[in-house]
C-alpha cells in the first residue's frame, strides 16, 4: 500500500507529514474484512468503537481474499483549503465505494464504481479509479474504502494528489502509452506488409501477436474498458483472462515458427500444441460458460496463468536447448524474452511493496524492446531464408547448365561418331559398290548417278557431323568457310559480318557458337526458300551476340518452336549460360538471335578444358 505525492512514493505506515503546502498527512493505513452483508454505517461504528479489528497495514498486495476489504485512511487537518484527488491505480477491481466518517456521522462520496458498474459509473473520467475531494470536507476526518475483489488476487496502491501535479503526470503517462502503442502498431504495419509482398505466414503470425500484446496491454491499464466497451460492465472481469489466454496463443504460434520447434524440438512442440489446444477449447466455452467461468474465477484465473506459465517455461526452454542448431535465432529468442522477464519482475515487486512503484508501466517498456528485437529478428531470419532459397536456385541453375552442357558434350561426340562410321564405313562400302558398277557396262548408268549423289550426301553429311574446321583466326574464319560452303552447294547468297568481335574465344564457346549458326543455316537451306542469308557477329556489353537473318517465307513461332533443330539450338545457348530469341512470321523472314554471357562462357570453356 503506497500513498503519493506528486510522482514520489511513500508507504503509508511511515507517517507520511507533508508540508506547508500539503496540508493532509496520512499517519497509517489499516484494514479490516466482512461479509457483503456489513454495511458502512456497522464499519464505521466498528472503527470509532473497536478500531483494534482494523489491522494496519503493511503492504498493498493483499494476496487472493474471500472477502470484502475496508480501508481506513485517518487523515490530520493542516488547515488548507482547496481540492484533492485520491486515486486507486488498479483499474480492476469489481466495486468500490469512498465514504467519510467525521464524528458520529458517516456520508458516501460520489458514486459507487468499479468494473462491474458501466465506466460512466466514475467519480473522475480516468483509467483508474479516481475522486475529487475538498480538503476543508475531508480534513481530520477518516476516508473508509470499501473493496470488493472476492475470490481474485487484490492490489490496493493509493495516492493523493494535488489537481496540477496529478494532470502533469497522466499527461505524461498517456504520451508513454501513445509512444509505446504507436511504436508497437509501426512493427505491426511491418510484419502485415512484410507477410503481404513476402508471402512468409510467420509475419501474419508476428502480426498476430503484436495485436494481441496491445490489447493485453491496453486492457492491463484499464484502457480496453473506456474506450472499446465502456458501457459494458462486468465485461471486464471475463476479458482479462480471456485476453492473456488469447496473447499466449498468439506467442506460442509465432515462436513455434520462429524456432522451428518442429524441426529442431518436436518433444517441445508437442507440449505447446497440446497447451494451446486446451486454451483454445477453454475460449471457444467461454461465451457458453462466463458465469461458471466467473463464479469459480479462483479456479479459472490460476488455470489460465499455469497454462501461460507452461508454455512460456517450454518455449524458453526450447530456445535454450536448440541454441547449437541455430545459435543466432536462439539469442534473438532469448534476448526478447529476457525483458519481458525483467520488467515482469520488477512489476511483481511493485505489487508486493519490495520497490518503490514507478511512474509508468514497466511492463509496456519491456512490450516494446520484445517487439523490437523480434522485429530485428524476423528481418534477419527471413532474409536468412531468402538468401538459403537463392543459393539453392543458383545450385540448381548451375546444375541444369551442368545437365545441359554434359547433354551437348555427349551429343557432340555422338556426332564424331557417326560422322567417322559415315565417312569410314558407309561412305567406303559405298564408293566400292560404285566401282562394282561401273564395271558392269553402260545399262547400270541410272543407277550410278543415284549412287553418285548418295555418296556425296554421305559425305557432306559427314563434314557436317564432324567438328568445325580449325580454321585460323577464331570463330570468324570458320563462320566464313561455313558460308562459302553454302553458297558454294547452293543458290543462296550467304555472308558473314563481324563488329569488334573478340578472336580469343574458348574452344567450347567457338564449337557451340559454330553449331547454333550451321543449325540455322541448314535450317534456312531446308525451309525458308531463302536467296540471302546474313551473320553479324558482335561483343555488347560484355555478351557475345550472333545475329542470323534471311529473307526467306519465315513460319509461326507457336507451332515451330519446339522443333528439334530448334530445341538443340537453344539448349546449346542456355549450356553456356546464354539466351536464344526468335523472330518469325509467314512471308517476314527469320531472325534468330543468340546472347551468350563472354565471361561466363570463356570460364565454362576454360573449365572444361582444365
Amino acid at each position: 500500500m503506497f500513498c503519493g505525492w506528486q510522482t514520489a512514493a511513500q508507504p503509508l505506515h511511515d507517517s507520511l507529514s507533508l508540508t506547508a503546502h500539503r496540508n493532509v498527512s496520512v499517519p497509517h493505513a489499516y484494514i479490516a474484512h466482512s461479509t457483503a452483508k456489513d454495511s458502512a454505517a456497522h464499519m464505521a461504528s466498528m472503527w470509532q468503537s473497536q478500531p483494534h479489528r482494523f489491522v494496519r497495514l503493511s503492504q498493498f498486495n493483499l494476496g487472493y481474499r474471500d472477502s470484502i476489504v475496508w480501508l481506513a485512511l485517518p487523515l490530520k487537518n493542516e488547515g488548507r483549503s482547496g481540492e484533492l484527488l485520491l486515486e486507486i491505480p488498479n483499474p480492476h477491481l469489481d466495486e468500490l465505494a469512498l465514504y467519510v466518517i467525521d464524528r458520529d456521522r458517516v456520508w458516501q462520496v460520489g458514486r459507487v464504481t468499479g468494473d462491474n458498474h458501466p465506466f460512466y459509473s466514475r467519480n473522475f473520467t480516468h483509467r483508474n479509479f479516481v475522486w475529487p475531494l475538498r480538503h476543508e470536507q475531508v480534513a481530520g476526518t477518516t476516508l473508509l474504502l470499501r473493496i470488493d475483489k472476492r475470490n481474485s488476487a487484490l492490489s490496493v496502491p493509493v495516492f493523493f494528489w494535488e489537481p496540477d501535479t496529478f494532470r502533469q503526470q497522466n499527461t505524461r503517462t498517456l504520451l508513454f502509452y501513445g509512444i509505446a502503442f504507436g511504436m508497437m502498431l509501426l512493427a505491426a504495419m511491418y510484419s502485415l506488409l512484410a507477410g503481404i509482398f513476402l508471402r512468409a505466414p510467420i509475419y501474419f503470425t508476428y502480426l498476430f501477436f503484436v495485436l494481441s500484446a496491445i490489447l493485453f496491454l491496453a486492457t492491463g491499464e484499464g484502457l480496453s474498458f473506456q474506450f472499446l466497451y465502456p458501457r459494458q460492465g462486468g465485461l471486464n472481469t471475463l476479458l482479462r483472462p480471456v485476453i492473456t489466454g488469447m496473447s499466449t496463443i498468439a506467442l506460442a504460434i509465432f515462436s513455434t515458427l520462429f524456432l522451428n520447434l518442429k524441426k529442431t524440438y518436436p518433444g517441445g512442440h508437442r507440449i505447446v500444441v497440446i497447451v494451446i489446444i486446451l486454451f483454445l477449447i477453454i475460449l471457444a466455452s467461454t461465451p457458453f460458460l462466463h458465469r461458471f467461468y466467473l463464479r469459480n474465477s479462483s479456479f479459472f484465473v490460476p488455470l489460465i496463468l499455469t497454462l501461460s506459465v507452461v508454455v512460456n517455461s517450454v518455449l524458453v526452454f526450447s530456445a535454450a536447448i536448440t541454441h547449437r542448431k541455430q545459435r543466432q535465432i536462439s539469442l534473438f529468442y532469448l534476448c526478447a524474452y529476457a525483458t519481458v522477464i525483467v520488467t515482469g519482475m520488477v512489476t511483481i515487486m511493485e505489487d508486493y511493496g519490495w520497490v518503490a512503484p514507478l511512474p509508468f508501466n514497466i511492463m509496456f517498456l519491456g512490450a516494446v524492446v520484445e517487439v523490437i528485437v523480434f522485429s530485428v529478428a524476423l528481418t534477419f531470419l527471413v532474409r536468412g531464408v531468402y538468401q538459403e532459397r537463392n543459393d539453392l536456385a543458383l545450385r540448381i541453375s548451375r546444375h541444369q547448365r551442368e545437365l545441359i552442357q554434359s547433354y551437348v558434350n555427349g551429343s557432340e561426340r555422338e556426332r564424331q561418331r557417326v560422322s567417322r562410321d559415315l565417312h569410314d564405313d558407309i561412305g567406303s562400302r559405298m564408293s566400292h559398290i560404285k566401282r562394282l558398277l561401273q564395271q558392269q557396262g553402260p545399262a547400270q548408268q541410272a543407277l550410278q548417278e543415284q549412287l553418285e549423289k548418295l555418296v556425296s550426301d554421305v559425305r557432306t553429311m559427314a563434314h557436317r557431323l564432324a567438328a568445325p574446321p580449325a580454321a585460323g583466326g577464331g570463330l570468324v574464319p570458320r563462320l566464313q568457310a561455313l558460308a562459302s560452303e553454302t553458297q558454294a552447294a547452293t543458290s543462296m547468297a550467304c555472308y558473314v559480318q563481324s563488329f569488334d568481335f573478340p578472336d580469343n574465344l574458348s574452344p567450347a564457346l567457338e564449337t557451340e557458337a559454330y553449331r547454333i549458326v550451321q543449325e540455322a543455316v541448314q535450317n534456312i537451306v531446308k525451309h525458308a526458300h531463302a536467296t540471302e542469308a546474313y551473320i553479324q557477329l558482335f561483343l555488347h556489353e560484355q555478351d557475345v551476340t550472333i545475329t542470323i537473318e534471311d529473307n526467306g517465307k519465315g513460319f509461326l513461332l507457336d507451332v515451330m518452336s519446339t522443333g528439334i533443330g530448334l530445341t538443340n539450338m537453344r539448349m546449346r545457348a542456355e549450356s553456356m549460360g546464354g539466351r536464344l530469341e526468335i523472330s518469325s512470321g509467314r512471308g517476314k523472314g527469320t531472325t534468330i538471335i543468340v546472347v551468350i554471357p563472354y565471361r561466363q562462357a570463356a570460364d565454362a570453356g576454360a573449365g572444361q578444358n582444365g
